[in-house]
């Protein structure tokens, strides 16, 4: 199952986020224990947030928050230096946006930019976490395999969610599944079924509703 490498309990908070998230992203499983405070839908893209983690002079880890996915709007910044090891990172508002939060760093230090999403763990509870036996084929030209999407995170005026979990034979070539516009005519219950093909030396992925 593709899922966010660091979860946690989590907590509505009185401007309807959260204080514990999912961090979904090649790079998460470096990072871990995700808990931010004065997060609103004001400072945050309803309630995501846009993460990059990179590698600063050779001497220093550092993580960007941002509210938008064009990356262009700093909410908060944390650092530390690599020669420390594994430890906290204290994540500090920017651009006045009453953002504050920490996480746990593993000591791997992330060399060029990466970028992940962070989401509440439990925004809706209409969120579901539902699987299917999946299968796979290999021909000279093709290689594929099934698998299923389901959605985790808050949903939105479309009635499903936009951050999927995927499981399957494949799932751990793929992360940070982010679907918008899914609705119940589109969707079995807000599932996907994904068909991976490597067909002729080209990469394809299908999403079916059924």
């Amino acid at each position: 199952m593709l899922s966010s490498s660091s979860s946690s309990s989590s907590s509505s908070s009185s401007l309807g986020c959260c204080s514990a998230f999912f961090c979904d992203g090649p790079a998460s499983p470096y990072f871990t224990n995700w808990t931010m405070s004065g997060m609103n839908p004001g400072n945050t893209d309803n309630c995501l947030l846009y993460v990059s983690f990179d590698k600063i002079n050779g001497t220093i880890q550092q993580v960007e928050l941002y509210k938008d996915s064009a990356y262009s709007q700093l909410v908060a910044i944390g650092q530390r230096t690599i020669s420390l090891g594994s430890g906290y990172i204290t994540l500090v508002e920017t651009n006045s946006s009453s953002l504050n939060g920490v996480v746990t760093w593993n000591g791997t230090s992330v060399i060029s930019p990466s970028f992940a999403i962070l989401s509440c763990e439990e925004f809706s509870t209409s969120s579901s976490n539902s699987s299917m036996t999946s299968d796979s084929s290999i021909s000279q030209y093709s290689r594929s395999s099934s698998s299923t999407l389901s959605s985790y995170t808050s949903s939105v005026s479309s009635g499903c969610c936009i951050n999927y979990v995927c499981e399957g034979v494949n799932r751990g070539h793929f992360s940070a599944w982010t679907i918008y516009g899914a609705t119940d005519n589109y969707t079995d219950g807000c599932k996907l079924y994904v068909l991976l093909d490597y067909i002729l030396g080209q990469q394809q992925i299908k999403l079916y509703s059924d």
